[in-house]
């Protein structure tokens, strides 16, 4: 269903900016690359957003039932966390589109896809930790000696 959703999206914000534009059809998006041959992108689940969402949920999960944040900053850390890794995965998935589009299966599809999309997935996800991290406002834990507790 998530891919499913991420295909309709991309298809919806790259239609107007590529030629002849671009549909959708379940987990997958179609994109003119010759004037008379159509392509589709599957959107599987390991190029879904959710590969990356589902670990970060995890960490935001235990930062706040760690209570070394609030509830609501640990929420906003998750927010911003999953529009960061969203967004991400859009932009790589607009560019295996417009790349394969303007050079083909080779060398577009093959460079966007497996080298720079791959590379904009890893930046995405560190982004997304680091956001999660900075909005959530995480704390060391307190030791004994500086609550003022034993010596």
């Amino acid at each position: 269903m998530a891919a499913t959703w991420e295909a309709h999206v991309a298809a919806w914000w790259l239609n107007p900016l590529l030629e002849k534009g671009v549909t959708s059809h379940g987990p997958y998006y179609l994109v003119w690359i010759d004037p008379d041959r159509l392509i589709a992108f599957n959107v599987t689940s390991e190029c879904s957003a959710v590969v990356l969402i589902a670990p970060l949920l995890v960490v935001g999960a235990f930062f706040i039932l760690s209570q070394r944040v609030s509830w609501l900053r640990g929420l906003a850390g998750i927010v911003s966390m999953l529009v960061i890794v969203i967004v991400t995965n859009q932009a790589r998935l607009g560019l295996i589109a417009w790349a394969t589009q303007t050079w083909g299966i080779s060398p577009g599809y093959e460079i966007s896809h497996r080298l720079v999309g791959s590379l904009l997935g890893i930046a995405g996800f560190i982004a997304s930790l680091i956001a999660l991290i900075l909005v959530s406002g995480l704390r060391r834990a307190r030791t004994v000696k500086e609550e003022g507790g034993l010596p």
